[in-house]
């Protein structure tokens, strides 16, 4: 079904969440849906990345993956090329994303987060990438006829915190993995559009090993990078102390484990999301009863 052209008049701002010259947007704003009363977020695009194609794309992505609980989820969104005008609405997640946690922990007396935590959001985003990758099936040999895509841009700041009000996480403080905007598909690589060009938009400090190149366990790799700056409470992850030996210092030797497999230097040997998933819900699976209760996240204002 095709976007509507012009914005859906039921979502009211609420107040201006972001500025442009942060990635691909020209403001981004809390907005309020009239019909259900629910929050959401828009994202609005720039000129240039309409005229691009970049934030149809986008767009695209987004509807494509709304089906998971630990995407961003597509709301709604409008598409006007000739008048320059476009956008997103996406769920809106209260808890704002991990780069704040670690800040708040840290100004907390470097507080470390639980380890109950740091599993359940590590197998949640291996879910998502796997989702990503393989469709709703979670089977790689099922994904023929799906339009796999590639985040690029897995980082602290684009993994975001919230705590559904229903369904089977209702309470839970779970992870959305957000921001297409660097985003690459199967279809793109398909019409040439994957170029070399489109392959340098990792951010510096995220940027792993085999760029400019980059596949699926790329994003892994930058899994890995931000559970390191979770367990170290540091988004300067690669000044953590000793990382490539023990990149989680005082939790689990089964975390310490997965974690290096996500950091294989060599892209052929890297662990896949899909088996990544399946590795942390067994290792979890066994230690999970042993290891102690977490402390409460030092949450933003009102959100305890």
């Amino acid at each position: 079904m095709p976007l509507p052209h012009k914005r859906p008049t039921r979502f009211k701002v609420v107040q201006r969440f972001g500025t442009a010259g942060g990635g691909m947007n020209k403001g981004i704003y809390i907005v309020k849906d009239e019909t259900t009363e629910k929050k959401a977020v828009e994202k609005t695009f720039t000129k240039h990345d309409i005229n691009t194609g970049n934030a149809k794309r986008e767009l695209q992505y987004l509807r494509q993956l709304s089906g998971h609980p630990n995407i961003t989820r597509f709301v709604d969104g409008y598409y006007d090329p000739r008048r320059g005008g476009a956008g997103v609405f996406m769920n809106y997640c209260e808890l704002g994303p991990l780069d704040q946690l670690i800040i708040r922990q840290c100004k907390a007396g470097m507080r470390p987060i639980g380890e109950h935590y740091l599993w359940t959001w590590f197998i949640q985003l291996a879910g998502a990438l796997s989702y990503c990758y393989n469709g709703p099936s979670g089977d790689p040999r099922a994904r023929a006829e799906w339009n796999f895509i590639i985040h690029r841009d897995v980082k602290p700041a684009n993994v975001l915190l919230t705590r559904p009000t229903e369904g089977p996480h209702r309470g839970m403080v779970i992870v959305n993995l957000a921001d297409f905007g660097c985003a690459v598909s199967k279809r793109e690589y398909q019409n040439g559009r994957a170029n070399p060009a489109r392959q340098s938009k990792y951010t510096d400090l995220y940027r792993p090993p085999e760029s400019p190149y980059y596949n699926q366990t790329s994003d892994v790799w930058q899994v890995g990078v931000t559970m390191i700056s979770l367990c170290h409470l540091k988004l300067q992850w690669h000044q953590a102390y000793n990382w490539r030996f023990h990149p989680a210092p005082g939790y689990s030797p089964q975390l310490n484990e997965m974690i290096l497999r996500c950091m294989d230097d060599n892209y052929r040997t890297r662990i896949t999301a899909s088996v990544l998933k399946h590795a942390l819900e067994r290792s979890y699976g066994k230690i999970r009863n042993f290891l102690p209760p977490s402390p409460d996240l030092i949450l933003p204002t009102g959100r305890r």
